[in-house]
């Protein structure tokens, strides 16, 4: 079984290979620049696209110019795999997504690829037209193929290499689905996420504890002269604080969702697939759910349960998990967002709104059929599983839903 992964690593280039990183992100940047633009003529003119094997020529053809030999200096796989990008950007298009946009010279995040002559050994990464640059080995290499190489600049001026490697592993046998060895996840803001045994992990509120530092460098940098070195000098302070926070919440994402899906006894978990982009849609809570980055657990612990054989079950937005009694099946409507104790106003079953949440999510993920907001939501699985019964709107190994609307913008289960 051929498995692909990707390892991220710091790299300590020195001067001359900073400028020759400079080169490469500009010529890179350049040839999308103008793929983009001859696509667009090339439609506008012929009222059809342009292949990807002519643009490719068109390249070749632009790198004889005159005033275009300069390309030469810039590895040319890098080349054609922003070609490759932008063939993959106008797919996209026709898809439904956004036009592909004109990259800019200024922008935060700078990046290229290096498809192919890559060579690693320890503390050291061999890249085409660069040569050996120092890399910070914080973790062996895997044996297996490297695939490609992407290079990039954050806007703290750090760079970084995500190695693609190809690994022949052996086949994961997925775990069967037992109630007794099932958990419900439910995550929210005061808490980041409650499990149905009992278990809890508290919310760091990684940002909050940089706010007044933010706020502090935020101000000075709009103070200060546009063009300025001073200026160009805060602004790297800003940026280091903000990789602060995402360094930290990967730090934390990472290890909260391998305690869940690793160091449990629990073989299936179940989770709701929540519509974050709509979620942040509320402006008195936006800040505090981008903070928790709930979207990124859910990815982190999907893969984490996927490579141990453990299952991973999604349920319904519109599922009811908070507001329906987990004894009595009674929908308490009238409950708010503040109350953070469920009382049925039927059975006066008493319990914590998260904890009862958590137990409603493993039972709406364990049931075979369920309805939700007149919607019913196709199972799927992966070919290494096992066909499990499940209920009709819950997601299996990876299961997107279909048919429904929006969800509102304020989130019953935060």
């Amino acid at each position: 079984m051929i498995r692909l992964k990707a390892y991220k690593y710091r790299l300590k280039p020195r001067a001359e290979q900073i400028t020759q990183f400079d080169q490469h992100f500009g010529h890179v940047r350049f040839v999308k620049n103008w793929a983009i633009a001859l696509k667009g003529r090339y439609y506008r003119r012929f009222g059809k696209g342009l292949s990807s094997r002519r643009l490719q020529d068109q390249l070749v053809k632009k790198k004889k110019l005159a005033n275009c030999q300069w390309l030469s200096d810039t590895n040319s796989q890098a080349l054609l795999a922003a070609l490759m990008d932008v063939e993959t950007a106008f797919k996209k298009f026709f898809g439904g997504a956004g036009y592909p946009k004109f990259k800019r010279k200024y922008a935060a995040w700078q990046s290229f690829q290096a498809p192919q002559h890559v060579e690693a050994t320890k503390n050291k990464i061999k890249l085409p037209k660069i040569g050996w640059v120092d890399c910070v080995m914080h973790r062996d290499l895997p044996e297996g193929k490297i695939k490609t190489c992407t290079i990039k600049r954050a806007p703290s001026g750090k760079y970084s290499i995500s190695i693609l490697i190809e690994q022949q592993v052996g086949k994961v046998m997925p775990c069967i689905i037992e109630e007794d060895k099932t958990i419900g996840v439910d995550v929210g803001i005061k808490t980041f996420a409650v499990c149905s045994d009992g278990g809890e992990i508290k919310n760091p509120r990684l940002l909050d504890r940089q706010l007044v530092s933010l706020k502090q460098a935020q101000r000075g940098f709009s103070r200060m002269k546009k063009g300025s070195k001073n200026r160009s000098k805060q602004k790297m302070v800003v940026a280091k604080l903000h990789e602060k926070v995402a360094n930290a919440r990967h730090d934390f994402i990472h290890k909260s969702s391998y305690n869940v899906a690793v160091k449990n006894h629990a073989t299936t978990v179940c989770i709701e697939d929540l519509q974050i982009s709509n979620l942040i849609r509320n402006p008195k809570l936006a800040r505090h759910i981008a903070n928790c980055g709930w979207g990124m657990w859910a990815n982190a612990l999907a893969y984490k349960l996927a490579e141990n054989g453990k299952n991973l079950i999604r349920i319904s937005p519109f599922a009811p998990s908070s507001k329906e009694c987990r004894k009595c099946h009674n929908k308490h409507t009238g409950l708010k967002l503040s109350d953070r104790v469920f009382v049925c106003p039927v059975c006066n079953h008493t319990e914590d709104r998260d904890l009862h949440a958590s137990h409603n999510i493993k039972r709406f993920g364990l049931q075979k059929e369920f309805e939700a907001a007149g919607s019913v939501v196709t199972v799927k699985r992966s070919p290494s599983s096992k066909r499990v019964k499940a209920r009709g709107d819950v997601k299996g190994t990876d299961i997107l839903s279909s048919g429904q609307s929006k969800p509102p913008l304020e989130r019953d289960s935060v």
